[in-house]
């Protein structure tokens, strides 16, 4: 007999992001950990940001160079990986002292615990973080700031979401986004599908999300190969339980017809 809390349950790790570490936690507890990334990540380096400029990377390497021309009011991070991104790279092109003072000149909001995280991190203030760790939550939150005539930087997620610089910009704000790094179909696919095998077997008693992202690639693997209804179906019968890190993550498994069973009331996205 396994000892535990997780009695050997077999829990599906579907986050690309510290895997190990969670399948390790995972074990101490008592569980049986599956790991099977739903998504890669690729994210822009000092090579690519701060030196020559390389194709679709020079965009963001003029961005972070206009933080320092510009009388920035306001900093929205939505994610850790960005936040820390952002610091390694400016320390890397020497510039991280001129950040620390933009940062310290300007509002400084993240949307949830990991980019508070990261800031706290690395030493740098933090002056609001909603309750809910949305879009949305910032969004009906903007108003507490003044931005008009002025820049607020918009830390992005991994892909274009328009919301918040539509609105800063409705606001009278000029807009940096930067966009420091990507998310990508999982390397190594075949994984994914054998989870799907496994669910449908029954193998597997929690399936888990750590980002909406991740829940897109995982069901987009699935719709690539065919298997989109069958993983449907099985998750519909509820032996397996959804679990979501998050709103933001649940409401993707919602709109992917997968309602998550489980959503902690203290949360990340």
């Amino acid at each position: 007999m396994i000892d535990g809390p997780l009695a050997g349950a077999r829990i599906a790790l579907t986050g690309a992001r510290k895997a190990q570490e969670s399948a390790d936690f995972v074990s101490r507890l008592g569980g049986i950990p599956i790991v099977v990334p739903s998504l890669s990540t690729t994210t822009f380096d000092s090579a690519s940001l701060v030196a020559d400029p390389i194709d679709a990377d020079d965009n963001e390497r003029a961005m972070i160079e206009r933080l320092f021309g510009e009388d920035v009011a306001l900093f929205i991070f939505l994610t850790g990986v960005g936040a820390r991104t952002l610091f390694r790279v400016s320390e890397a092109a020497g510039t991280l002292d001129r950040l620390r003072v933009n940062l310290g000149q300007a509002a400084v909001v993240v949307r949830g615990p990991k980019a508070l995280g990261a800031l706290k991190g690395a030493g740098f203030r933090v002056d609001w973080m909603p309750a809910e760790a949305t879009v949305e939550a910032i969004l009906a939150a903007l108003d507490r700031f003044e931005v008009r005539g002025r820049t607020a930087v918009v830390q992005l997620s991994g892909f274009a979401d328009p919301r918040l610089r539509d609105a800063l910009e409705a606001r009278g704000a000029s807009v940096i986004e930067l966009n420091l790094y990507h998310h990508n179909a999982p390397t190594n696919e075949a994984l994914v599908l054998e989870l799907i095998d496994q669910l449908a077997d029954e193998s597997v008693d929690f399936l888990t999300f750590t980002s909406a992202i991740g829940v897109r690639e995982f069901f987009g693997v699935a719709e690539r190969h065919e298997r989109e209804d069958e993983l449907l179906a099985t998750l519909r019968t509820g032996k397996v339980v959804t679990t979501a890190v998050g709103p933001v993550t649940a409401a993707a498994l919602a709109e992917c017809g997968a309602p998550a069973q489980i959503v902690p009331d203290i949360h990340t996205t």
